[in-house]
């Protein structure tokens, strides 16, 4: 595996927000790199063989959306809402399966899961946080890496026998948080493309300050366009 874990004691920054009870200290890192440090050195990070890798994806299986919507309460906490953030995952599912197949590729939702696919994404599923947070932190964020930002090589292992049982040759993983303010509102999305080896092949963070709501189809589809404008299109 290509990548690093961060053992700094994040419990010492001081948040007061009742959204760690719900999203922990993964998002309200991304929030505090993006509102401190400003330190995103482009939108989109590629595999070093992504040239490569991206000829041998055309059916990627959209693994996970996971988006949370927390609004600001009048005591200066924030609280999440499941029901917008039902309503958001179904949104940004919508919108990335339209601007995938817009770039011609032949893009699935994963709906139906057996029992062993479910055990084998439910191993997966550490591995690929532990791989963002490293990005986050390496990457992204406040703790730059030098080699990880010049040669940008991360991996979960081969995906191909999870990826044989729906006729997929890669995967999408979505995240989003939207926070509802007047005064600070906030929306961080990422897209993540894994190749059937397991490569990140390519990787889009992008964070704004109220030009997007992840509440609002039409302000998701823009965001997801914008984001996978980079991203080579098939035929």
């Amino acid at each position: 595996m290509h990548f690093f874990l961060n053992q700094t004691d994040y419990q010492k920054i001081c948040i007061k927000s009742s959204l760690i009870n719900h999203l922990g200290l993964i998002g309200v890192v991304i929030i505090i790199s993006l509102l401190l440090g400003g330190c995103i050195q482009q939108a989109y990070r590629t595999h070093p063989e992504f040239n490569t890798q991206i000829k041998t994806i055309s059916k990627p299986l959209l693994v996970s959306t996971e988006v949370r919507i927390a609004e600001v309460q009048n005591g200066g906490g924030e609280a999440l809402r499941e029901d917008w953030s039902e309503s958001g995952r179904a949104y940004a599912q919508k919108a990335i399966l339209e601007v995938f197949k817009i770039k011609k590729y032949q893009i699935s939702p994963l709906i139906e899961i057996d029992p062993q696919t479910q055990r084998d994404l439910d191993a997966l599923q550490p591995l690929y946080r532990a791989v963002k947070k490293s990005i986050r932190h390496h990457v992204y964020g406040t703790q730059p890496f030098p080699e990880k930002i010049r040669r940008f090589e991360y991996g979960l292992g081969s995906l191909e026998d999870i990826l044989s049982r729906f006729d997929s040759n890669a995967m999408v993983f979505v995240y989003g948080y939207h926070r509802v303010s007047k005064s600070s509102p906030m929306t961080i999305f990422q897209i993540a493309l894994l190749d059937s080896a397991g490569n990140l092949s390519w990787f889009s963070m992008k964070g704004s300050k109220g030009k997007f709501d992840l509440r609002n189809y039409e302000s998701v589809h823009q965001l997801v366009q914008d984001m996978l404008i980079p991203l080579p299109a098939k035929g």
